[in-house]
């Protein structure tokens, strides 16, 4: 089993990379007139579920302590998604300042299409699908909490 989380975070890393590859904030290729590729809402929200995934596989194969590799790699990963999330959710980021302390009602996060792609974007059972919300930030600091105690960093 650990076999195959193992291939499934290569995997998983791979599509990451490639969308890292057109993402600005990773150093990506910027769109220019022969290569007008965009980045996205809809890709930065599958970047951050990427990440949010990679990080979650990690932290299931890493061991009790919280010290290992795959520890390593599940911090870097849900970090990277709880900062993209953070980025995404307070906006340009004009008013927040370095010692200004965001709470749960700071954040907005932007919405993609219409009525019509919404219809498209939920799954079966009604659920929004490739959209970030409070609710998908929230387990992502909940799964880096779980790390950090693992640890015994409590702070």
């Amino acid at each position: 089993m650990v076999w195959q989380h193992r291939r499934a975070i290569q995997v998983l890393q791979e599509a990451l990379a490639f969308l890292d590859r057109y993402d600005p904030e990773q150093n990506g290729v910027l769109p220019t007139a022969s290569s007008p590729v965009q980045f996205t809402l809809s890709d930065r929200t599958r970047s951050i579920g990427l990440a949010q995934k990679l990080g979650t596989l990690a932290f299931h194969i890493a061991d009790s302590t919280g010290k290992g590799q795959n520890a390593e790699l599940a911090e870097m990963y849900l970090t990277r998604a709880l900062n993209a999330m953070i980025q995404l959710g307070s906006g340009d980021g004009t008013k927040n300042e370095d010692d200004t302390k965001l709470v749960g009602r700071d954040f907005d996060f932007p919405r993609d299409g219409g009525k019509i792609q919404a219809q498209e974007n939920t799954d079966v059972d009604g659920a929004r699908l490739n959209r970030v919300t409070k609710k998908s930030m929230g387990i992502t600091m909940e799964a880096l909490a779980d790390l950090y105690v693992r640890r015994g960093e409590h702070e």
